[in-house]
């Protein structure tokens, strides 16, 4: 009989937790040791919708609030006072300086890989290599391992000083000469960034609650990349760049927080000049062209509902240089790609690092006089 009750009220309360939620918690909740608000429901219903309309669900349960807030409490008292710890990707480290976010080590060791000595092999080099072979195959001479920096690569002093030792370490230095040694020129852009940082951190080169890059440090990175492979030959364009705050980070979606810091991060480009610009997908067979200002965002043009729209054509009217480059890239591409489509006149871009077959077909057939294979450098 108490078995029955037990279960019955477990039903009863399976129902009644999401219906107070609906009523106590709304979108403007603040999730701090997500260090986000609470998810609006979708207005738009693909498949590319449904997990957000999952999480707007399980934000409303009645009570989730107050749990998570308690645990955050746990948290941030267990990695304040434990130096070996293992910090998730989504949470803000204690006595990280000017409010800045790093990644966590839960994937491959990234805060670790910049603050302790990590002796264990690398996951990834041996399929990134695998790929570099594959493009060499394709063109022996020109083909680039490009390096993206991890933000703690190049903002080490805006760590936490107590959490190992920001800047000491670096787990890229120790994969560099098994890379020579398969033939694989690298081009490591981490001091070609530092150069250009602003000291006084009122603007970045990276999103200060993100893990990425933003276009400024994307542009020194390519500067930087063509400069080492063209030599004098390479004359970048001139560009002006302005700064706003970028909000929604993969480190912190938390907009109050994010209006509130310091640093202005999210770096726009421009130039006066105008060009006819055309992209194809060439997945799924759409193109289309449009009329562009150099520095603007390069569109990923892609087919409704297409599940795969990763690789990008462009041909462009207005180019520095006649050679025909091609991109294989994670998402330090996306704004890569940006100055290599305003410099060259021919760019095709793979957002791709999985898939062997795709990339030495799309790339063969493209034919190109440069192969960048362009990693962030956590996945190296």
């Amino acid at each position: 009989m108490l078995t029955k009750a037990i279960q019955a009220l477990l039903i009863i309360l399976a129902f009644i937790m999401p219906i107070i939620g609906h009523i106590t918690v709304n979108s403007s909740t603040v999730f701090k040791n997500e260090n986000r608000t609470a998810f609006k429901y979708p207005t738009v219903f693909n498949n590319a919708y449904w997990d957000d309309l999952q999480k707007a669900l399980n934000d409303r349960l009645f009570l989730r609030h107050d749990v998570q807030a308690l645990m955050a409490q746990v948290l941030e008292h267990t990695l304040t006072e434990h130096s070996d710890f293992d910090p998730s990707i989504g949470f803000k480290l204690p006595g990280t300086l000017r409010g800045w976010y790093f990644m966590g080590d839960g994937f491959d060791y990234a805060y670790k890989k910049h603050t302790a000595q990590v002796n264990e092999e690398s996951k990834n080099l041996e399929k990134n290599l695998l790929i570099l072979k594959y493009l060499k195959g394709i063109n022996k001479d020109h083909t680039y391992f490009v390096v993206g920096p991890d933000k703690a690569s190049v903002y080490p002093e805006l760590m936490n000083p107590y959490l190992g030792y920001p800047g000491k370490y670096r787990y890229l230095d120790t994969l560099k000469d098994k890379i020579a040694k398969d033939g694989i020129t690298l081009i490591d852009n981490r001091d070609a960034i530092i150069k250009t940082k602003d000291l006084s951190y009122k603007t970045s080169s990276y999103l200060t609650n993100d893990t990425h890059w933003n276009k400024y440090g994307a542009y020194h990175a390519f500067v930087n990349t063509f400069k080492t492979i063209l030599g004098e030959d390479f004359k970048p364009l001139p560009y002006t760049f302005t700064y706003s705050r970028f909000l929604y980070g993969d480190l912190n979606r938390n907009l109050e927080i994010s209006m509130s810091k310091d640093t202005h991060d999210f770096a726009h480009s421009h130039n006066e000049i105008k060009a006819k610009l055309y992209i194809k997908d060439m997945i799924n067979g759409i193109d289309k062209e449009e009329d562009r200002f150099l520095g603007e965002s390069v569109p990923q043009l892609c087919k409704d509902g297409a599940d795969k729209c990763n690789v990008q054509y462009s041909k462009n009217e207005y180019y520095q240089n006649p050679l025909k480059v091609a991109i294989i890239s994670d998402s330090f591409g996306t704004y890569f790609r940006n100055f290599a489509v305003d410099h060259f006149k021919e760019v095709l871009w793979l957002w791709e690092y999985d898939d062997v077959q795709k990339i030495y077909k799309y790339t063969s057939d493209f034919k190109p006089d440069l192969i960048i294979y362009l990693r962030v450098e956590r996945n190296i």
